[in-house]
Parts: C-alpha cells; structure tokens; sequence
C-alpha cells in the first residue's frame, strides 16, 4: 500500500509560497487548499531534478482563490474578486443547531426534503 498511497503537509508558509510560485510561473492564481497539492508537486518535481523518479501528477482547484483574497495578499499576489462570490459573502448565515443525541438523519432528511420544495417552486 505504501508504494502506492503517500502523505503530504504544507505548513502556512509552505502554501503562501506555492500560491506564490504559481503566480509567478503560470500568472494562475490558487487558493489555499489548492495550494496544499501543488506544494506537493513541486516538492515532488525538486525530487525530479535530483534525479529521483516521479510519477504524473494531476492537481484539481478544490476552490476559488476569490474566496481567499487574505491568502492571496499574505503570499503577495493580487486578489481576485468574482461577482458570484461577492453576492454569497453578502447573503445572511443561515443554520440550525443540531443537538447531540437528536435524530439527526431525519433532521437533515427533512432539511433537504424542505429545500428541494421551495427550490422546485421557483
């Protein structure tokens, strides 16, 4: 299992770094999850260079780095802003609080059941 399943961590400023170095190299703006991936790629490409063998790798965005405009300044690369994301950050929260010990399956069965009526109505 080892020789196919491996770990990897990314401290703080690990991930500013790669979000960083992506800028600089692909002018492609990550967000810090993203970032976690891609450290371990150029982690692994360093390994690449001192001869070591790699394997393909394929890292997916998991989000927008317009979530994350802190991260993108902290690691000093320009935010980006998208009208989608402005439009959630000014929407109310909305929740409900689930008590240890409740039914929770039914309470969410009935949350989506809720949902999917007022959604259906529209």
């Amino acid at each position: 299992m080892k020789t196919h399943i491996g770990t990897f961590r990314a401290d703080d400023e690990a991930v500013k770094e790669t979000i960083r170095h992506c800028w600089e190299e692909n002018c492609y703006q990550i967000c810090p999850h993203t970032a976690t991936a891609v450290a371990y790629h150029y982690s692994e490409e360093k390994k690449v260079q001192k001869g070591t063998k790699s394997n393909s790798r394929i890292c997916f965005a998991t989000a927008s780095p317009a979530k994350f405009p802190e991260a993108l300044i902290e690691a000093g690369v320009p935010p980006v802003s998208h009208p989608t994301v402005v439009k959630l950050e000014n929407k109310a929260t909305r929740y409900m609080t689930m008590v240890v010990g409740e039914d929770w399956e039914t309470t969410l069965r009935e949350k989506i059941i809720e949902i999917s009526k007022l959604r259906g109505k529209r």
